[in-house]
This record gives C-alpha cells, structure tokens and sequence, in this order.
C-alpha cells in the first residue's frame, strides 16, 4: 500500500485453511476501506501457508509474514504488532469473522485522543446454557480514563473482558508504552496482557456496536471422555490449564501495580484477579466431576 492505512487487521494463523476464505470475506465486505490485512503464518502445514502466498501476490492490501519455527499466540501477536504499520491495530482470529460495519464503526474514535476502543463479541455455536453476553459490557459508547475502565471491568466478575479480538489499539500508544505479550505464553496470553494495557491507556473508548463474531467449537479431549484414559489426560490438561492461568494473572497483577493508576484501583484490579482464580477453580472442579461421570457412566 502507498499510504498507511488507518487500521491494521492482524491475523495470526496455524493451520486454519478451511477457515480463511469466511474470515476473508468478513474483511473482504466491510464498508470502510482503509485497512491492511497483516498475517503471520506459524509453520501450518495444511495449505494455510500457500494460500496466503497467492493472496499477498494479488492484494497489495494483503502482507504475509513466514516463522522459521512454530511460535505460539503470544510471540505471533507480537510479531504482529511490530509490523503492522496502521493507526489501529484489530486482532483477529482465522476462524472467526468481522461484521461489516465494525471499522466503519471505529473509524469516528480512531484519532490520537483514544488510545482503545472497546467493541462487543457475538457468540456463534455455544451452548444454549451458556451466557451469550458474558464477553460484553453495555455502557452507551462511554468514554474513561484507564483507571476508570480498570473499575468498570472489575466490577463485572461474572464478565470476561480479557479477550483481544474486543479491543481495537492504537499502534503508537503500544509501542511506547513497550507492551508485547509474554514470551512464549501459548494459552491465556490475553489475561496477562490486557489489564496493563488497559492500566496504562489514558482513554478507553467502550462502543455498544456487535462487531466480532467469535466462533466456539468444543475441544475434542472433552467431547470423547469415555475411558479411564480419557478421563486422566483431561484432567492433566486441566490442571496444566490452571497452573498457566495462575500464572498469567500474576504477571497481570504486577504489570497493574507497576502502573501510574491509584491505590485504589490497584486493589480492585487485585480483588477481581483472585476472583476470578477461583471462579476457574470452581469451573474446572465441577467439569472434572462431569467428565468423571461421563466416562464412568454414572
């Protein structure tokens, strides 16, 4: 592209071919042109690799970067943000879509008085006894200031605000702030990144507009437990999975207190982390006991 654009729609893939071409379209129909689509491949091996090539060949709007070995989420989102050259930086994963309005949507708050602008998640295929709307937080396209944001996510234990494909980032506003993901982090990197960004920004923008569509599909560990086998390698994976959230909310906490926002602030982010760790404790208890049942037979 010539010029810069105004948002860089970032897409870190690993074998999602079968994905692309919906993800694509969704980008493909959106009313608002002033983007580039910046991909970085992961080593796939199912195709993704090559048909990114024959995009990136005939979209100049398309740039495609190669890992010489398999990185993981976290190091991928920042290979990302270190080459995207627009404004605004959107994340935004293969096998989920954008509506067609959402950089329209954004483009009015997109300046340098914003550092994020916060949108809302359709869910797609979850279960019907699920909350659809436990990723979103209604507020009348309110405006705060980082500290404030840090309270009104807080204050929402029984919301998960912590997902970047919600948050649209100004670029420069990263960068010299100096925030990257952790290191090699392949699982709750967002939990341990996005309340210091948050923390750190001087204005949150939170828009009302149902701009992402986040796609849910059942592990397949989970949906098979019909052994004793089964069982034992899903509670391993689970208690791994606890460790590492364990360990991101850290991370989290200490990049909160090692921010300019109050005491005051700090405490509530705190109180909510250690909620939320136990609210994960109480989840993973109860889906140990269902798989139990389900592999037993009980």
């Amino acid at each position: 592209m010539k010029n810069k654009p105004m948002f860089s729609i970032c897409i870190p893939v690993y074998n999602k071919k079968k994905y692309l071409r919906k993800c694509l379209e969704s980008i493909a129909y959106q009313t608002n042109d002033d983007y580039e689509i910046l991909f970085v491949d992961d080593c796939s091996t199912d195709g993704s690799k090559e048909l990114l090539d024959g995009l990136a060949e005939c979209m100049d709007r398309v740039r495609v970067i190669k890992n010489v070995q398999n990185q993981g989420l976290s190091n991928n989102r920042n290979i990302l943000i270190e080459n995207a050259i627009g404004k605004y930086i959107l994340f935004l994963d293969p096998d989920d879509t954008i509506n067609e309005q959402l950089l329209e949507k954004l483009k009015p708050y997109a300046d340098d008085n914003i550092d994020i602008i916060r949108y809302q998640i359709n869910l797609i295929n979850e279960k019907p006894e699920k909350d659809l709307e436990r990723f979103n937080f209604q507020t009348n396209g309110q405006v705060m200031s980082g500290e404030k944001a840090i309270k009104f996510f807080s204050g929402n234990c029984d919301k998960r605000y912590a997902l970047a494909c919600s948050f649209c980032m100004r670029r420069q506003f990263l960068n010299e702030n100096g925030i990257r993901y952790p290191q090699d982090f392949r699982l709750y990197e967002d939990v341990a990144t996005l309340p210091i960004i948050i923390a750190r920004a001087k204005t949150v923008q939170i828009i009302d507009y149902k701009g992402y569509n986040y796609f849910r599909n059942d592990d397949s560990l989970t949906r098979n437990i019909d052994s004793e086998k089964n069982l034992f390698e899903y509670v391993d994976k689970s208690f791994r999975n606890q460790k590492q959230f364990i360990k991101v909310a850290d991370i989290a906490k200490d990049g909160v207190l090692n921010s300019s926002i109050s005491d005051e602030a700090k405490k509530v982010l705190i109180e909510d982390m250690l909620l939320r760790i136990n609210l994960y404790n109480n989840n993973l208890i109860e889906k140990i006991k269902e798989s139990r049942n389900r592999a037993y037979g009980e």
